[in-house]
């Protein structure tokens, strides 16, 4: 329970440290009426972008999309093979109302061309998460 309410705390203020938003979470004039996020990654994604829907719409926004482009495990290197060879070997997670829908055998491409995304993320492997230079030429060519 310790573990699911430090993932749960650290995607909430990362949310909202984007957003512009301190807790108490009220809406101003300055909070967006639409976001869209889509993570790149793997269960560290996957679990920080799990309350993202529930968290945007209690803070007042009104159109709300996340997306996850999920592979289990993987590396920035692997996202950028991937990305160079269109390979189908994603999980593309979105929700749009408050359900996650599952799109098994998704190439990166399609999940980023789905939508306008406000926000893209990009996670490395926890193996090397904290390996700077892990954060090399795939992660400047995932961006590009």
């Amino acid at each position: 329970m310790k573990k699911i309410w430090y993932i749960f705390s650290t995607a909430a203020r990362l949310f909202f440290s984007v957003l512009g938003l301190k807790a108490p979470f009220q809406v101003s004039a300055a909070t967006p009426r639409t976001l869209k996020i889509l993570a790149i990654g793997n269960s560290f994604s996957e679990d920080a972008t799990y309350y993202l829907y529930q968290i945007a719409k209690s803070a007042g926004i009104d159109e709300v999309v996340i997306g996850n482009l999920y592979i289990g495990g993987c590396s920035l290197a692997t996202h950028w093979n991937n990305a160079k060879t269109g390979s189908k070997a994603y999980d593309y997670q979105k929700n749009t109302n408050g359900t996650w829908v599952h799109n098994k055998n998704t190439a990166m491409e399609v999940g980023i061309k789905d939508e306008n995304w406000d926000v893209i993320t990009l996670q490395q492997v926890s193996g090397l998460s904290g390996v700077a230079s892990t954060y090399n030429s795939d992660l400047t060519n995932l961006i590009d």
